[in-house]
């Protein structure tokens, strides 16, 4: 079910403009993050750790992505820091 909100709101983010970073675009790319991370963490559970890294790797992705464009918001500076820590604990 999780895969799905991911891949869902991954094609909805798809569709908009490139290059254009809207409050929509933001919001949707922070809850892309979440989810990668929340996605980490079920699969981290159920100790498939080589998914769970992927899926945290894919969440720090997205995080690092949102702090080149928002390096002072403090919502992206925590979810890149909490995403790193997890993966930091899986090696």
């Amino acid at each position: 079910m999780i895969k799905q909100a991911v891949e869902s709101l991954q094609a909805l983010i798809d569709k908009l403009p490139a290059g254009k970073q809207t409050a929509a675009r933001k919001e949707w790319e922070v809850q892309l993050a979440t989810l990668h991370g929340v996605q980490g963490q079920i699969l981290e559970t159920t100790k498939q750790r080589d998914a769970a890294r992927k899926a945290f790797a894919a969440a720090e992705k997205q995080w690092q992505h949102l702090a080149s464009l928002n390096k002072d918001d403090e919502q992206v500076k925590n979810g890149l820091s909490w995403v790193q820590n997890r993966l930091q604990k899986l090696r």
